[in-house]
């Protein structure tokens, strides 16, 4: 082993030959710095579309005067989120059906069916609007009772997704149609 050259080609030889290989920019191979990332505890996340445009969405409605905050201008800010957020949802019912997929855990709470009857209101109806207000006010209604979300609640009479058809192809929308 030569200790000092000024020849560049053995002076690379000395530096591999002190690391211990053929590598000589004493950076490990790609897969194994991915292997060493993981083992760090860097975890891939799971991202939630649904949430991102649900936030997207509040954003949007709460620009809207408390005058104009109604349910067709929630529905209005509903599909605006969608199209800035087309990459997510690019199939604008598969977001309707994730919005009636969470409802239904709503609906399916006794205690909130008994809350919305006791005040006049659907439990389908008040449920759509929950989901949409964010996953922390939904889930207090779920663990303290519809009473926990106050009078805001009594706007929430007419359902957010209202054409039952769109859910089924154009094909099983002509048969059922014709039946």
């Amino acid at each position: 082993m030569k200790y000092y050259s000024n020849n560049w080609n053995s002076r690379r030889e000395m530096r591999r030959d002190s690391q211990g290989g053929s590598n000589t920019s004493g950076l490990k191979k790609s897969e194994d710095a991915t292997i060493n990332a993981s083992k760090k505890g860097k975890k891939n996340r799971k991202v939630n579309y649904f949430a991102l445009v649900v936030m997207l969405f509040n954003k949007i409605f709460a620009a809207y005067d408390e005058a104009d905050q109604n349910t067709a201008n929630k529905r209005a800010a509903i599909n605006m989120a969608l199209g800035m957020r087309k990459k997510y949802f690019p199939d604008k019912l598969r977001f309707w059906q994730e919005l009636l997929d969470q409802a239904n855990v709503l609906t399916d709470s006794i205690r909130f069916n008994e809350s919305c009857k006791r005040l006049g209101l659907d439990p389908q109806a008040v449920a759509e609007h929950l989901v949409v207000e964010g996953k922390a006010k939904w889930t207090k209604v779920l663990n303290e009772g519809l009473d926990s979300y106050g009078e805001k609640v009594m706007m929430f009479k007419d359902r957010l997704y209202l054409d039952k058809y769109e859910l089924y192809t154009k094909t099983e929308q002509k048969n059922a149609d014709e039946s």
